[in-house]
């Protein structure tokens, strides 16, 4: 029975692999797939819907049932300058819509290249393959501390006289009282489905302040270690252990070579699982660990995770919001279509065409615009896709115990909005740019989150064991970083 269990157990595993395997091959034909249908949605809307329904002057209104297109161009800038003359209102009016409506095309297209190309962040690569960040080497120390005061600032938490040092660069101090140093430490577990690494690059990948604690750890292991050595061989100073090069220097903008110094060259290439940082989780169809993954989504062929997170939200509004328009404006149009298939004059969209592509943004603006909506009710509760299941798990725990589950992300519904856009008080960046095509980074690093003061930096009603993970299955052949 036992065998038979594993035995399904097995086949549905290699079945859902083989989807997610599936999901990362067919991700480049989604694309293609809303390129077409989303350019052809913009052409129709252009040359049938909009003179359909705008008032248009009439000297342009006769250029429109010209034929041919080099005509067209030819005649365009004598056209303009009679329904400038002739119909100014009309001619204002007409410029207005257009420009209103290129805005949102403008939008739509620019949002969804973003999210197709800016990758989401992943533990290996930080936010950025294209433009490396300055996560490690000359530099590091303070990039990671103005990720740090970012963090304190989203969190509404301010810097005061007492407690200990986060970190140093350039001479200057900055103290945080050890109760906000507990709510934005980080904290990270291991992940047994990437592969393996060596110890030093491991280190490597986290913040500092981990790397310190670590370095810390192994002066005082070191220190025991010899004052035992001393007592057992007293009477023998030769046979006396000495550290390794580095392990006693205190450098701020460590690189590679300086861990790997300190470690040991034996220890400098053990195999140990990568460290993955909280809110990260493993996708299989990238085999890697995600920044705040959210999900995979084949439509944009890369996971939604903490760098395009945003572009996402911003995509699927402008989507719906265009598709709405489209669909609203274009129903005269396709209830001719349909019912009276003899009058449709149209020489540029056969009606067919027409049908099918109005139909669809009908489909996939209702449904986009429901995703949205559930998008946004989660980004009011501080959670991902991920964390939402989690969440509502911990709290049904939570209430069989009496007690109450509290979202450690949660700040708020309003200050969550403005953390995750990164934008309003004590943002880097104001309201008005959720309007402008321009690339906002997020305020976080991927290992520090703006958290709720007082709940020590983790979940309020949540038992330690209670905690989820996505690390099923067998291990990775290596050990933990110590």
């Amino acid at each position: 029975m036992w065998a038979i269990s594993a035995a399904v157990r097995q086949g549905f595993v290699r079945v859902e692999r083989a989807g997610e395997a599936l999901v990362g091959h067919v991700g480049p034909l989604f694309v293609t797939i809303y390129v077409v249908l989303v350019g052809t949605g913009m052409w129709i809307f252009f040359v049938c819907i909009f003179p359909s329904q705008m008032v248009i002057p009439e000297a342009l209104q006769n250029l429109a049932h010209t034929k041919s297109p080099i005509h067209i161009l030819l005649a365009l800038p004598g056209a303009l300058g009679t329904s400038v003359m002739q119909e100014p209102a009309s001619m204002m009016q007409c410029i207005a819509s257009t420009i209103c409506f290129l805005y949102i095309a403008l939008m739509m297209i620019w949002s969804y290249y973003m999210v197709c190309t800016i990758p989401p962040g992943t533990v290996m690569d930080g936010l950025s393959k294209s433009h490396p960040e300055k996560r490690l080497g000359p530099g590091s120390s303070l990039w990671w501390r103005l990720h740090y005061q970012q963090v304190a600032a989203a969190a509404n938490l301010t810097p005061c006289n007492t407690g200990s040092p986060f970190m140093k660069d350039c001479g200057a101090v900055e103290n945080f009282p050890a109760t906000i140093e507990q709510d934005l430490t980080a904290r990270y577990r291991f992940c047994k489905k990437c592969l393996p690494i060596t110890m030093e690059t491991a280190l490597a990948l986290l913040p500092p302040d981990l790397r310190l604690r670590e370095k810390t750890n192994r002066r005082e292991h070191f220190l025991r270690a010899r004052q035992e050595r001393a007592k057992q061989n007293s009477y023998n100073h030769s046979e006396d252990i000495s550290a390794p090069q580095g392990l006693f220097d205190n450098i701020d903008d460590e690189g590679q070579a300086e861990i790997s110094a300190w470690l040991g060259p034996e220890e400098a290439h053990q195999i140990v699982l990568p460290p993955k940082p909280e809110r990260s989780h493993h996708c299989r169809t990238c085999k890697t660990c995600v920044l705040k993954y959210d999900h995979h989504c084949p439509w944009i062929n890369q996971c939604v995770g903490l760098g395009n997170e945003r572009y996402f939200i911003l995509f699927m509004l402008w989507f719906g919001l265009g598709t709405m328009i489209f669909s609203y404006m274009g129903w005269g149009l396709a209830y001719q279509a349909f019912r009276h298939p003899k009058t449709w004059s149209s020489m540029l969209v056969h009606r067919i065409l027409y049908l099918a592509i109005w139909a669809k943004a009908l489909v996939m603006g209702l449904a986009v615009i429901v995703f949205a909506m559930w998008h946004l009710r989660m980004i009011a509760r501080g959670e991902t896709s991920v964390e939402n299941q989690d969440n509502a798990h911990y709290a049904r725990s939570a209430k069989k115990r009496n007690e109450t589950f509290v979202n450690m992300y949660s700040l708020g519904w309003l200050r969550n909005f403005q953390v995750f856009f990164n934008v309003g008080p004590g943002m880097a960046h104001k309201y008005y740019t959720l309007l402008l095509p321009v690339k906002i980074e997020p305020y976080s690093d991927g290992w520090h989150w703006a958290k709720r003061q007082g709940l020590n930096g983790v979940h309020g009603g949540v038992a330690p064991e209670e905690e989820f993970t996505d690390d099923e299955g067998e291990p990775a052949e290596a050990s933990p970083v110590s």
